[in-house]
């Protein structure tokens, strides 16, 4: 499926464009020949039965594994062959139903891990509580990620991924 042009031109060049995807693993084609162009502030959903191939898309997306054929582009630039921190540190974020967080630091010490790369550690406690305040955990920045819920844990590893600020 390719999107519209209406589409792209109403919103101008999309941000990310999957362009005739294809993964085998073997005999078993996981994507077939998928396209899609996604414009900035655009909002899409990918919903599928098991096996239907989600997983495998998101993974293409991130790098973690390679199309068969086919290319992936984020603003223009061609990421197919980029591994995942590369395109990570190009905007692209992801958060994956395994939980990313370490239990055995507080809150606030494991968005010191995301954020640190673009801000000073004199602004952290204001992003931190920023970030908390967005997703209801305020008041437990010094709480070790051990003694939350799992729940809670689930939001915290949201919001580090929203720490990074990824275009998409």
């Amino acid at each position: 499926m390719t999107a519209p042009a209406a589409m792209t031109a109403a919103h101008g060049r999309p941000i990310l464009e999957i362009r005739n995807v294809t993964k085998d693993f073997g005999g078993v084609r996981a994507t077939d020949d998928l396209s899609l162009a996604i414009a900035p502030g655009e909002l899409h959903c990918m919903i599928g039965p098991n096996g239907a191939g989600k997983s495998t898309f998101f993974k293409l997306l991130m790098g973690t594994i390679r199309p068969t054929k086919g290319e992936i582009l984020f603003n223009g630039e061609d990421i197919t062959r980029l591994p995942p921190h590369q395109r990570a540190r190009r905007g692209l974020g992801i958060k994956f139903q395994n939980m990313q967080v370490y239990s055995e630091l507080t809150v606030f010490q494991n968005f010191f891990i995301p954020l640190r790369r673009n801000h000073k550690p004199s602004a952290m406690p204001g992003l931190v509580a920023d970030i908390l305040d967005r997703i209801h955990l305020s008041g437990l920045e010094d709480e070790l990620v051990r003694n939350l819920s799992h729940g809670q844990q689930q939001w915290l590893s949201i919001g580090m991924s929203i720490a990074l600020e990824p275009k998409v």
